[in-house]
């Protein structure tokens, strides 16, 4: 507010500063707002804020445009043939990637891998392995990107860390009955997973849900999400977006180009029930297609195909 100065403006200036001092009081200061408002703060009420997420304004493409086409991550070695389960940091300056390897003193494993970058335009840093104990197949992250979940063949891990900066370390089990491969939304407070379910003739790969036991390592009992399956076929991967507005995911029903295809489901908000699934023909193939991770601005997405990671953006 500009200050008036001068006598015969007093009380201008004195109402003025009254003025000011009620809107001091009255809550957080715009700024705040705005970034809570864009989802751009840690969203889990621990640790710090995003990596340098995109600011509210900077909208950088149309959301209900198709993505283009997915092209191989060059950072996450494309030769490999033995790369999966990508994920980047909410700001997108960190990924993790899980990489086949085999070796005579270890054997065959997969081992997680971090790659980092100062901006989202740069040139992701040469790969790391971060050693967290054997990790296989799926991986996600929660908690601002301070908690990292991945499951193995017999066992499912979390690991935690205190600053972005840094990589995960000690991983300890995280219990669950079935141990099924989970994604973790980023609130850290709802698992998602597949689980096979038979009705005595026939066995089919549902999407369910549930909610993360506060009180000890696990999940409370999980139901399938109501409206995505259709009979008779197989679902898979699981991936929703930040605001869980958008879930992605794999499956073989009728309407797709291959084995599996990536398929969507949308909803206004998280208390909302998902919509139809719509089919991504710009994200599938004749072989299996599946999300392993995507933007809060559901503008970037990453696939995983034939043991190959590959990257896909919507245009403005």
């Amino acid at each position: 507010m500009r200050w008036l100065a001068g006598a015969t403006f007093a009380l201008l200036a004195a109402a003025a500063c009254e003025e000011t001092s009620g809107l001091a009081t009255d809550g957080p200061p715009p700024k705040e707002i705005t970034e809570r408002e864009a989802g751009i703060d840690d969203g889990a009420g621990e640790g710090p804020p995003d990596d340098g997420g995109p600011a509210p304004s900077a909208a950088r493409c149309d959301p209900a445009k198709p993505f283009g086409p997915p092209d191989l991550e060059p950072a996450l070695e494309p030769t490999a043939d033995t790369v999966r389960s990508a994920v980047m940091s909410p700001g997108e300056l960190e990924l993790h990637y899980l990489k086949y390897t085999r070796t005579a003193s270890a054997g065959s494993r997969w081992e997680l891998r971090r790659v980092t970058r100062p901006s989202r335009e740069a040139t992701w840093s040469a790969p790391t392995t971060v050693d967290v104990g054997e990790a296989v197949a799926g991986l996600s992250l929660a908690a601002g990107g301070l908690k990292a979940y991945w499951w193995t063949l017999d066992s499912n891990f979390v690991a935690s860390r205190s600053d972005l900066d840094e990589p995960f370390a000690g991983a300890k089990k995280f219990w669950l009955a079935s141990k099924p491969q989970i994604f973790v939304v980023a609130s850290n407070d709802t698992a998602y997973y597949a689980e096979y379910v038979s009705d005595g003739s026939v066995v089919d790969r549902i999407i369910m849900r549930a909610a993360m036991n506060g009180s000890a390592s696990g999940l409370l009992a999980g139901s399938p999400v109501p409206d995505l399956h259709v009979n008779g076929t197989s679902d898979s991967q699981p991936v929703l977006n930040k605001d869980e507005t958008a879930l992605y995911f794999s499956s073989n029903r009728p309407g797709g180009k291959g084995l599996a295809d990536v398929w969507v489901a949308r909803r206004g908000s998280k208390l909302d029930a998902f919509g139809s699934p719509a089919h991504l023909p710009e994200l599938s193939t004749e072989t299996v297609d599946g999300v392993s991770w995507v933007s809060d601005d559901d503008c970037v997405i990453l696939l995983e195909r034939a043991a190959h990671v590959y990257i896909a953006r919507r245009p403005l």
